[in-house]
């Protein structure tokens, strides 16, 4: 099993920790060795392929391009527009009970 994530990711996921409902969870400084864990572990990749916007959120575009450039088998997401197409291009779209379950298997 192999994580793939793009520059755009990383800064989304920047982005999202810094919000004050979820700084008060974790500190900085575990903050910081989250993120350097992840760039280890992951495969980044830079999407050069463009869709046409898939979903009403011109955001989640990046994700399914990050997967696809990075030949994903699954796109692992809680967010409603991405999971309401399910599969794109062979690329399944599974929230994160879902994935912990395959991985088991």
């Amino acid at each position: 099993m192999v994580l793939v994530l793009s520059p755009q990711i990383l800064e989304e996921f920047d982005k999202v920790m810094a919000r004050p409902k979820l700084r008060r969870y974790i500190t900085a400084s575990k903050l910081r060795r989250f993120r350097k864990l992840l760039r280890s572990r992951a495969t980044l990749v830079k999407p050069k392929t463009e869709f046409p916007q898939l979903t009403t959120d011109s955001k989640d575009n990046v994700l399914v391009e990050t997967a696809f450039e990075g030949k994903a088998s699954h796109l692992v997401s809680g967010d409603k527009h991405l999971l309401a197409l399910k599969e794109f291009r062979g690329i399944r779209i599974v929230r994160v009970n879902e994935m912990l379950e395959l991985l088991k298997t």
